[in-house]
Order: structure tokens, then C-alpha cells, then sequence
């Protein structure tokens, strides 16, 4: 099973740029193995510049969305919205990220290996 086909990530956000940005360092980074993976951002209308820094990644990565809500809907609502978009997918497997959250994949080959074998 290729887990690129099968797994999408939503990573859901608002007003932490500051926060986003390391984020993205690390699941965009060469050593990332979701760098190349479907990533949506979802984006609870942000006003402190969180789309500048989105819409530049886009321009490095095209494997990145980028949804903002027209207004912020509040955070249960955005969450949400990403597992909804998350059955839109035709994905088998989806996994819903925050922005301030840090990222290592040390054991990343577990997580291939389980959803290899359906252990999921």
C-alpha cells in the first residue's frame, strides 16, 4: 500500500503564525515523510499574516490547500469543518494536525507498518 495515496493531513489553524511556521519547518522539512503528502491548511480567519505565510509555502510546495473560513467559526466548528473535508478526500486514512504542536517521526515506520497490516 502506498500511504501517500492513502493518507491525508489537515493541519488546522488561527492567529499563530508564529507557531505555524515551525510546523511547517518540520512536516515540509527533506527529512519529513509527509513532506510530499496531501496537506490542507484550514484557517479559522486569521488576521495576523498566517496567509502570507501559507500562500509562500504554496509556492514551494504543491501538495499544500489552503482553505480560510470567510469568518472565524471558533475552534470545535474548524475542527469540524477539517474532518468533514476529511471524507471529501477519497482518502482511507486522514490525520488532523494544530499548528503549535512539535513533529517527530522517529517511529514514523511504525505508523507505515500498522496501517500496512490494517492494524489501524
Amino acid at each position: 500500500m502506498n500511504l501517500k495515496d492513502n493518507l491525508t493531513i489537515i493541519l488546522i489553524t488561527y492567529n499563530r503564525k508564529r507557531y505555524l511556521r515551525n510546523t511547517l519547518s518540520q512536516i515540509l522539512s527533506s527529512k519529513s515523510p509527509i513532506r510530499d503528502f496531501d496537506i490542507t491548511i484550514v484557517d479559522n480567519c486569521s488576521d495576523d499574516g498566517t496567509d502570507v505565510l501559507i500562500k509562500g509555502c504554496q509556492k514551494k510546495f504543491n501538495n499544500i490547500k489552503y482553505i480560510r473560513n470567510p469568518i472565524n467559526i471558533g475552534g470545535n466548528a474548524n475542527i469540524c469543518k477539517a474532518i468533514e473535508l476529511a471524507y471529501t478526500k477519497n482518502k482511507k486514512y486522514f490525520w488532523i494536525i494544530c499548528d503549535d504542536d512539535d513533529y517527530n517521526f522517529k517511529c514514523w515506520n511504525q505508523v507505515e507498518e500498522a496501517i500496512g497490516k490494517n492494524k489501524d
